[in-house]
């Protein structure tokens, strides 16, 4: 009875966060369909860099035709893992903002965001394996 309680009031608030759930054959909650790239990037990264992907003009850099999103995979997904310091140029364009680091993310998460950052606003790329991610995260931040 208890955890059918319990299951009741989490339940719906799992699901507004976009979370789908279904019990196995032992009764045990397992989670079904984790959001999808475009999912994450919004609930993580549009408040900074936009719908558009446009980003904030001298706050916070577009991913729209930018190099560093359609360059190499290991840069971007250090980026993400990391975070970034320091001023870049981005569309002859100067940014100076702190990017926090995401870590937090699994590598999957991180995969999907960036798969769909590198395939979207006119970006064309290859996708980012979680695979990628998880051997990024294995090396640990490089030395500055």
């Amino acid at each position: 009875m208890k955890r059918k309680v319990i299951i009741i009031f989490v339940a719906p608030l799992l699901l507004i966060a976009g979370y789908s759930f279904r019990f196995n054959s032992d009764s045990v909650l397992i989670q079904e369909n984790p959001l999808s790239g475009s999912q994450l990037y919004i609930k993580y990264c549009q408040t900074c860099h936009q719908a558009d992907g446009g980003g904030v003009r001298g706050m916070f850099p577009p991913l729209a035709g930018n190099s560093k999103i359609t360059g190499s995979a290991d840069e971007l997904v250090r980026i993400v893992l990391f975070g970034m310091q320091g001023s870049i140029i981005v569309n002859e364009r100067d940014y100076n903002q702190v990017m926090p680091p995401q870590g937090y993310l699994s590598d999957k998460q991180i995969a999907g965001i960036l798969s769909h950052v590198r395939n979207n606003w006119g970006n064309k790329a290859p996708d980012i394996k979680p695979e990628e991610v998880a051997k990024i995260r294995k090396l640990g931040k490089p030395k500055e």
